[in-house]
């Protein structure tokens, strides 16, 4: 956006003209646009359209109409020059109360973007030229939605009938007055009479605010936590337009500003996090669009959240309490009934919050309380239901590799060492230590595996790689006294396993898997049948699978082949 402001300042300029320029564009917003429930068909708005690109083509071509700069140091010139300011001034800040005034009005909805865009460009012209006009009309704008939030206060509480500004942005109100009065400038005011006019206002400023966050973050700083406790107050009361625009422009401050807020706003800013993600997975959505768009906000106010909780500067900022309830409501809200009916990408956000938040805690030292490690593992046993969530089965994945050790459910664990100096765990020794959810989760795992056909769709590797995790899963928790952990994958893995009967759970698990492989997949994905067995010899040295038992898989499934030949096939 560039204004040629200097070449245009620098111009001598007629101030008879300059004042009928002004009365014009008075006159034709008074007789045509102020009463806008009188011109409420198509062709006005195309006509008042029109006139916001005219107007926005005079910030370019005649910026000194709404805004002046003093030039010249003789006296007399310097007292012109204020007058000049201060007509220039009073003209914008009446200008930009006739904006709000557009906003305001649910009759003039179809222009509402372009003349947010305008109030955009005329905040903008300003700031090029006068940034102490530019900051005091900024802050008008904060203020604003504190005052209009508590208008909505007052009308739920029944002490207001109604509820008006006017002159809202003169910063001296005897001076613009005496302006106001010489340009014939008609006073505006907006009147509300329901929450309901207040809230659509309110959204409409929040969006405004959101497209000024970098100017704000770089001339108004120290109103960025005001700002924040705003936004956040919106999310936590506002209806569900407001949220979204709320949740956008929020996500937009903690993006360029961080958490460099008060310690109260942090609190309040992750409970609205929380409170927001739940929202969107239990709320019964009423208006489909909207819904949609929230969810779209709230996915990228999580990304943003992580990323800069991530910073150094915030390592340290989460209590226990926070983070764990941040843990828990994602994860409560990956159950909620409307979480498989959000967007993937919403979906994907609220995966990546629980497992970014995890690894968070575990970082920095957190101890998480028992009740949080019972909810995260009955979630395991209930994301592995979901056959249509990629997001879901991810987390599966991410908590049974991870979380599984980190956060173990027994009370036989012990920390160890390699050689080389890495930790290594201790895990189970015995299946007294297992929890009843975890069992649960191995038997829903071979259900799934088991219950496969044809006709569904299910990723091929998604299968493979639960099959795996099942039989490493299993293996370490219920039959290895002492295991050194590299890797997961099984070609690279140097378990050692003490030499015990082969569980029977484990054949069962290879005979899903096998079936389902050779059911469905057979004369498509040969390869990974012979893959797949190329495992199962791996796994006759990992886990000291004998002919006999390798001969119980063969027969169950009639596979001609013995381990030898096996061992001979190509990849």
């Amino acid at each position: 956006m560039d204004y040629p402001v200097s070449q245009h300042m620098n111009k001598d300029h007629d101030d008879f003209s300059d004042r009928k320029f002004r009365e014009t564009l008075n006159i034709t917003i008074i007789n045509n646009f102020l009463d806008l429930k009188a011109s409420t068909s198509a062709s006005n708005h195309a006509t008042l359209s029109a006139f916001f690109h005219h107007m926005r083509n005079s910030f370019k071509e005649i910026p000194h109409i709404f805004v002046a700069s003093p030039v010249h140091h003789d006296a007399d010139e310097n007292r012109q020059e204020k007058v000049d300011i201060c007509l220039s001034t009073a003209f914008t800040e009446w200008l930009m109360m006739w904006l709000l005034h557009v906003l305001s009005d649910p009759c003039a909805t179809s222009v509402h973007k372009d003349c947010k865009d305008l109030f955009f460009y005329l905040l903008q012209l300003i700031k090029f030229n006068n940034t102490f006009n530019f900051r005091h009309c900024v802050i008008r704008l904060i203020d604003l939605l504190s005052e209009l939030n508590g208008m909505v206060d007052r009308f739920v509480d029944g002490n207001a009938e109604v509820c008006r500004i006017e002159n809202y942005f003169y910063s001296d109100e005897k001076l613009k007055s005496e302006c106001a009065q010489e340009l014939d400038l008609v006073m505006i005011s907006i009147s509300f009479s329901t929450p309901d006019e207040c809230e659509a206002l309110q959204e409409k400023i929040t969006s405004l605010l959101e497209m000024l966050i970098i100017d704000i973050t770089q001339f108004l700083p120290d109103q960025c936590n005001n700002l924040c406790k705003i936004l956040c107050n919106q999310i936590e009361l506002g209806e569900l337009s407001l949220k979204k625009e709320s949740v956008t422009a929020i996500a937009s401050l903690v993006r360029e500003h961080g958490l460099m807020f008060s310690v109260s706003n942090i609190n309040y800013l992750f409970g609205c996090l929380q409170a927001i993600t739940l929202f969107v997975c239990t709320f019964e959505e009423s208006v489909f669009d909207v819904f949609r768009s929230l969810e779209d906000a709230v996915s990228l106010f999580l990304k943003i959240m992580i990323e800069k909780v991530d910073k150094p500067e915030s390592k340290y900022m989460l209590t226990t309490s926070t983070l764990g309830k941040t843990i828990e409501v994602l994860s409560e809200a990956a159950t909620g009934p409307r979480f498989l009916d959000s967007t993937e990408c919403f979906q994907s956000s609220v995966v990546a919050g629980i497992i970014f938040f995890l690894q968070h805690g575990k970082e920095n030292g957190y101890s998480f309380p028992l009740i949080l490690q019972e909810h995260l593992s009955n979630f395991v046993v209930t994301s592995l239901g979901s056959k249509t969530s990629k997001s879901l089965q991810h987390l599966a994945v991410h908590l049974i590799k991870t979380e599984g050790k980190n956060y173990t459910f027994g009370t036989n664990q012990s920390m160890g060492r390699f050689e080389d100096g890495q930790e290594k765990l201790i895990l189970f020794e015995n299946m007294r230590d297992i929890s009843e959810t975890w069992l649960q989760f191995y038997k829903r795992l071979i259900y799934i595996l088991n219950t496969e056909t044809s006709d569904k769709v299910i990723d091929v590797d998604l299968v493979c790689s639960y099959t795996e995790i099942l039989l490493r899963s299993y293996c370490e928790l219920h039959h290895i006294e002492k295991f050194e952990f590299q890797e997961f994958s099984l070609s690279e893995s140097q378990l050692h396993v003490s030499r015990r009967r082969f569980p029977p759970l484990i054949i069962d698990s290879f005979n899903a898997h096998a079936k389902y492989l050779l059911i469905n997949h057979f004369s498509s994905t040969y390869e990974k049948i012979i893959t797949f067995y190329k495992q199962v010899l791996l796994l006759q040295d990992l886990l000291r699978l004998t002919d006999e038992h390798y001969g119980i898989i063969c027969n169950i499934l009639s596979i001609p082949w013995t381990l030898e030949e096996v061992s001979r096939m190509p990849h």
